[in-house]
């Protein structure tokens, strides 16, 4: 026991909390934070709740389950932002996302969804993407995404940009 995290038969558990001594410019709020998680064989979950300095609140759950073939991710986080840096012009945003890593030898296949939910109106967006990595050894691989986004436009219709794709490699010193 270290004060901040459990491991016992296979279960872990941990939680943190973080606090800051804002800048003069940020005003009187002192930016806190908060988080849980649990995890045992292929389940994982945890929540964070946070302030920022503007005294805006975020929350936010967490999961993933692994199947073993392949891993399952899902989550949701709620919470409010200034529109356009106006500290009265609050907006709150609900963002959901759900996921999955399907391992196949050195070939991992990833495939995914995020919605963005506004309170004000006809802000609202979504966005599906396709992935593949192909590890050529333990720290370099290759990749490559694609990824479509829908946002709803002010006047209530669905803006649907082009494909958008991307390759690229990692390498890890």
């Amino acid at each position: 026991f270290d004060g901040r995290q459990w491991k016992i038969s296979g279960v872990f558990a941990a939680g943190g909390a973080a606090y800051a001594v804002p800048a003069a410019e940020m005003g009187k709020e002192r930016p806190m934070g908060f988080n849980v998680r649990y995890a045992a064989g292929p389940f994982n979950v945890g929540a964070a709740y946070d302030i920022n300095a503007g005294d805006y609140d975020t929350w936010g759950l967490y999961g993933s389950w692994d199947f073993g073939f392949m891993k399952l991710f899902g989550q949701y986080e709620s919470g409010d932002i200034t529109v356009n840096g106006v500290a009265t012009a609050v907006e709150g945003i609900d963002a959901y996302s759900i996921s999955a890593k399907i391992p196949m030898g050195a070939w991992t296949f990833k495939a995914g969804y995020v919605g963005v939910s506004s309170s004000l109106a006809n802000k609202d967006v979504n966005k599906y993407g396709l992935g593949v990595q192909y590890d050529l050894s333990k720290r370099t691989r290759l990749y490559t995404a694609v990824r479509q986004l829908e946002v709803k436009r002010g006047d209530g219709s669905v803006s649907s940009d082009v494909l958008r794709w991307g390759v690229g490699v990692t390498h890890r010193f």
